[in-house]
Order: structure tokens, then C-alpha cells, then sequence
């Protein structure tokens, strides 16, 4: 069904899911699938998974605030990142892998942000950028 909102509105449900790839320099690429969206399952799962351990510190208020980010890590890192290119550690090439992402990206949470804030952009998830 095509609406006159489309044009501002409609995103590819397969790249929202199987990813885009967002470059970070010239070298690093990851492949993001949308932080929100038709992809939303995969994050409430995520954030099911990795929030249940902690639900009484949560309500609480009392979960420090490097567990919150960790956990915001491991969500994000789960339901959204697939794959990457070029990434280095002590200068060899590290293949892809949810737990070498997330040692990865809980070390550089600025990273972390600029992939979120990317995931985020449903403009980033349109048809018509060809971003397969």
C-alpha cells in the first residue's frame, strides 16, 4: 500500500534488519541492522536477556552506571551489529563475533554512540540510498 507519507517515512524492512554498513574512517566498517524499527524484536530480546540479572538493581536505581552502560553495549551490540570490516587490536585483524564487539566497543563508548545514533536514523534504512 502506497501513502503520500512514504516518501518521508518508508524504510527497506530487509536492510533494517540485515544491516547497512556505516564507515567509521577510512579503513573500519561495521554492518548495522536498525536500532529500532522493523528490527525491534531483536532489541527487546536483547534487552530482555541482558536486563533480567539486574531487574531489582534497576528498579531500584542502584545499578552503577558502568554496568548500565555495559549492559546498553551488550543490548546494542546483540540486536544490531552483524558484521565489520578492518577492525584491529594490538595491530592484528580481529574477525567479527558478538563478544569481541562488545570488548571492543565497551572501550570506546564515544564509538558506541556514533553507531548508535547511525542505527537510529531510519533515514539511514531507506530504499532509495542503496544500502544493500
Amino acid at each position: 500500500m502506497a501513502s503520500n507519507l512514504d516518501g518521508k517515512f518508508k524504510t527497506d524492512k530487509d536492510f533494517e534488519k540485515s544491516g547497512i554498513w556505516i564507515a567509521v574512517n577510512e579503513e573500519v566498517e561495521f554492518r548495522v541492522s536498525r536500532f529500532g524499527g522493523f528490527n525491534a524484536p531483536a532489541i527487546k530480546k536483547a534487552i530482555a536477556k541482558y536486563h533480567k540479572p539486574h531487574t531489582l538493581a534497576i528498579k531500584a536505581g542502584r545499578l552503577p552506571a558502568e554496568e548500565e552502560l555495559l549492559i546498553m553495549t551488550k543490548v546494542f551490540v546483540e540486536s544490531s551489529i552483524t558484521d565489520w570490516k578492518g577492525v584491529e587490536v594490538d595491530g592484528e585483524v580481529v574477525d567479527f563475533s558478538i563478544s569481541a564487539c562488545v570488548d571492543l566497543l565497551s572501550g570506546l563508548p564515544d564509538l558506541t554512540e556514533v553507531l548508535m545514533k547511525e542505527a537510529s536514523e531510519q533515514e539511514n534504512y531507506r530504499e532509495e540510498l542503496g544500502n544493500s
